[in-house]
């Protein structure tokens, strides 16, 4: 989500941004409103980045290979995303 945030494809609200950053590593619960929602609108923006794909470039990638994409992103772009909030959560749906 770091790496969507930094991409400006995602925002966060005041309020989350503001719970995010109070804390070095903010915990939201699983299943919580604010988690359930960062969760669903990064898979979003994941399907709405494949989407927007140029048809005349190629044929769309799988959205599962955008996102290993964006994770190998923020490995190599670490220094540029550290400063975006973070939060942590305990669930098997990450």
């Amino acid at each position: 989500m770091q790496t969507l945030l930094q991409l400006e494809l995602l925002e966060y609200s005041p309020e989350l941004m503001q719970r995010l950053t109070s804390s070095l590593s903010a915990v939201l619960d699983s299943g919580e409103p604010a988690e359930v929602e960062l969760r669903a609108a990064s898979i979003w923006a994941v399907e709405l980045l494949r989407r927007s794909w140029p048809p005349e470039v190629s044929t769309p990638p799988l959205a599962i290979l955008i996102d290993f994409y964006l994770w190998d992103y923020a490995i190599a772009h670490r220094d540029q995303i550290q400063n975006c909030p973070i939060h942590r959560t305990r669930t098997i749906y990450y």
